[in-house]
C-alpha cells in the first residue's frame, strides 16, 4: 500500500487547504497570515475556519467551537487537506464533539 493510498489523495495543484485550530490558539495574528501568504504564492488556496481567532486562554476557543471547525473543514468539498494550525492536549478536548461519520464520509489529504 503506497503512501497515497494509505493517507488519502496527494494534494492536488492549486487545491486548498483547510486551517482550524483545534488546540492551541495564534501567538501572532501576523504567523497566521505569512503562512497564508506562503502557500498562496505556492499556487494553492487556503480557507481558515471561522473560529481560528478565536482564543480562551490556552486553547483557541471551546471544545464545541473547535470541534465545529474541525468538523466544517472535513465537510467542506472545497477543501482538499486539513491542516491544523497547532495540535497540543487541547484537541482531545474536541473528542466528544467530534462528527466521526463525516469524517469518514470525507477523507482529506
Amino acid at each position: 500500500m503506497t503512501s497515497a493510498t494509505r493517507f488519502g489523495r496527494p494534494l492536488p495543484e492549486g487545491g486548498t487547504i483547510g486551517v482550524p485550530a483545534p488546540a492551541s490558539p495564534y501567538e501572532n495574528r501576523s504567523d497566521i497570515l505569512r503562512g497564508v501568504e506562503w502557500w498562496e504564492a505556492r499556487g494553492y488556496s487556503v480557507k481558515l475556519a471561522d473560529g481560528i481567532w478565536e482564543q480562551d486562554d490556552i486553547v483557541a476557543g471551546t471544545p464545541e467551537g473547535r470541534a465545529r471547525d474541525l468538523n466544517a473543514m472535513f465537510a467542506d468539498p472545497e477543501v482538499d487537506v486539513v491542516q491544523c494550525l497547532m495540535g497540543g492536549y487541547g484537541s482531545a478536548q474536541t473528542i466528544p464533539h467530534l462528527d466521526f461519520d463525516a469524517i469518514e464520509a470525507n477523507p482529506k489529504t
